[in-house]
């Protein structure tokens, strides 16, 4: 009687980037080494540190044969995950932030839907420097990842993603003048090239994305001259421009908007009002509605340590302080109120309860629909990708059951 094949598991690669990481790479490297599935290495590239990341490193690699260091002057988070990429052995990347960590069961769960063809992402949650749960799960929108929308922004984090070493090798290395956004351009040069960006079916958060006041995406003057640096490299290829003229406004608009909310959280109000002028002066119908402000104050409370229950009123009132026109200031005060209201949703549903007048009253603003409908296009193109999938899935398991027919 002839035996049936075990499927075989993919040879995987951990990279993990280190700079000045002895607070928190042991505890990233723990949750590495306690998966049921284990990888065939982890490669600890130290990026120049000035404390003790690599004699850390080393006194873990002793028990760990896994654990490969490789220490080299410093270059950034681009420079050092090419050389962990380079350096690898497995036929996939699976790549992690040294101040992140993976949640039990990460590398069975994604490992399960990995494709040489595709990168695969999933949704994770957000934790404090203690390793507090402060957002339970964050999750990952397929149409997210697609053009043209990938162009407005990154929406996921590349710590919790896994792709073949060949889609590196193919696509080129990380581009190392991006420190902050290397990830981003990364994606957007694979969704150039068709390949697929695929949000890994789990239905659950598989890793913990850690907020601190040293993360790299805190360094506002730095993320905000990468951020443009990607949307000028990306809209200055050939024909790029021209195929998606809407999407080229609307990207600088966004990356306006975050700037300046980043910029009032940091306590620079000066910067932070001269990126909403140029938001407002680049897209300026877009600036009359209701993404506007959920941006700036979604973003302003990510990254200060805002509370919006508290400070999110004034924060509103620097947003519309260089607005003159009064009709245009009433309008944009209410559908500021309604972007407001629903970031507190989550924190206080009665407060919510309480101010529906205020809500009610926005319903009549136009700007107030434009936004919707743009949010109703993503969720449906994530129902369609979501329905494909589905399909594609049924559509193999019959191919299987059939040899056996």
């Amino acid at each position: 009687m002839l035996k049936s094949k075990q499927p075989t598991r993919p040879s995987i690669s951990v990279v993990i980037p280190a700079y000045n990481g002895e607070q928190y790479l042991p505890v990233a490297l723990a949750a590495v080494l306690k998966q049921s599935f284990l990888p065939l290495e982890i490669i600890v590239v130290d990026d120049g540190s000035q404390d003790g990341t690599a004699s850390r490193v080393e006194e873990i690699a002793r028990s760990e044969p896994l654990i490969r260091l490789i220490c080299q002057p410093n270059g950034g988070t681009q420079v050092a995950r090419n050389t962990g990429i380079a350096a690898a052995q497995g036929d996939y990347i699976a790549l992690l932030d040294q101040d992140d960590r993976w949640l039990p069961g990460y590398l069975a769960a994604m490992s399960a839907h990995l494709r040489p063809d595709a990168i695969i992402f999933s949704d994770y949650q957000i934790i404090d420097e203690a390793g507090q749960v402060i957002t339970p799960r964050v999750r990952v929108r397929a149409a997210q990842m697609k053009l043209p929308y990938i162009l407005l922004g990154n929406y996921v984090f590349l710590s919790g993603t896994i792709f073949a070493r060949s889609l590196w090798q193919a696509t080129g290395p990380f581009d190392p003048g991006l420190i902050g956004t290397g990830d981003w351009d990364w994606l957007i040069r694979l969704c150039l090239k068709d390949v697929r960006l695929q949000a890994a079916p789990i239905g659950q958060a598989l890793w913990q994305y850690r907020l601190h006041p040293s993360n790299t995406t805190r360094n506002v003057e730095l993320m905000t001259r990468n951020m443009l640096q990607v949307l000028d490299k990306t809209f200055q290829r050939p024909g790029l421009a021209e195929k998606y003229p809407a999407y080229q406004a609307q990207a600088y608009y966004l990356a306006y908007v975050l700037a300046a909310g980043k910029y009032y959280a940091i306590g620079e109000p000066k910067e932070a009002r001269r990126y909403l002028s140029l938001a407002r002066r680049e897209y300026p119908k877009r600036f009359r509605s209701l993404q506007t402000f959920i941006s700036f104050l979604k973003i302003y409370a990510q990254t200060g340590p805002a509370d919006l229950l508290e400070t999110g009123p004034a924060a509103l009132d620097f947003g519309l302080a260089d607005v003159s026109e009064a009709n245009e200031r009433h309008r944009l005060a209410k559908l500021g109120q309604c972007a407001l209201l629903l970031l507190k949703l989550r924190r206080s549903p009665a407060q919510v309860v309480r101010q529906l007048p205020v809500v009610w009253s926005v319903l009549f603003e136009p700007g107030f629909y434009a936004t919707g409908l743009a949010y109703v296009g993503i969720y449906l193109r994530h129902l369609v990708s979501r329905l494909e999938l589905l399909g594609r899935v049924w559509l193999d398991n019959r191919a299987v059951w059939g040899r056996f027919r």
